[in-house]
């Protein structure tokens, strides 16, 4: 019996818009391709999601990945507030949930930059009941230990747990850690697909 809604962040609870943010600068878009593919869409991302780098070492691994770019890489390291933009669904689907005696966590792959720099996208985890982001336990999705430190920390038990995030692979990590898990494509699907295990 599902006791327990665990929600990925990023592209479940806000819209991670960081191409629509580079673009805000008014770079061309060779510029702005540059800039996602030596960033977001660079492994090294995970360095600052894992907490394993200071937030200047990892500003330096990005400059690294293409060194031409590095003033506009720098200059839209300055500040990330923007980059993620909170769903307006968001605060209502948490409150609906705990209402109907759901407990809610979050468990995130996510940077401190980020949470500290868009702390004002982020209202709904006041909102939830606890939960881990990647940065602040030295782990992230989807290794199966974050998974089991959630547990830990909440004392939940994974069979009473239901994972929504937008990755495959952190979705079938986390069923094999016991928990029952949902890809999320749009919140739609995932309503019905909550409906029918009776949620």
């Amino acid at each position: 019996m599902i006791k327990n809604i665990v929600f990925d962040i990023g592209n479940v609870c806000v819209d991670f818009c960081y191409r629509e943010f580079f673009e805000g600068f008014g770079f061309s878009d060779e510029i702005v391709d540059r800039i996602c593919k030596a960033t977001a869409e660079n492994k090294v991302w995970d360095l600052g999601d894992g907490g394993k780098v200071s937030e200047e070492e990892l500003l330096e691994v990005f400059v690294a990945q293409d060194p031409e770019i590095e003033p506009y890489i720098r200059k839209v390291y300055e500040n990330f507030s923007g980059i993620i933009r909170e769903r307006e669904e968001t605060i209502p689907w948490i409150e609906e949930l705990r209402a109907k005696g759901y407990g809610v966590y979050y468990l995130s792959n996510y940077p401190s930059k980020i949470e500290r720099e868009c702390a004002d996208q982020m209202k709904f985890i006041t909102h939830m009941d606890g939960g881990i982001l990647s940065y602040r336990v030295g782990m992230v999705k989807p290794d199966g230990e974050i998974y089991q430190k959630l547990l830990e920390m909440y004392d939940l038990k994974a069979e009473e747990c239901l994972f929504l995030d937008d990755r495959a692979d952190n979705c079938r990590a986390a069923e094999q850690e016991g928990f029952s898990a949902i890809r999320f494509t749009t919140r739609e699907e995932v309503l019905e697909k909550m409906a029918q295990m009776g949620i």
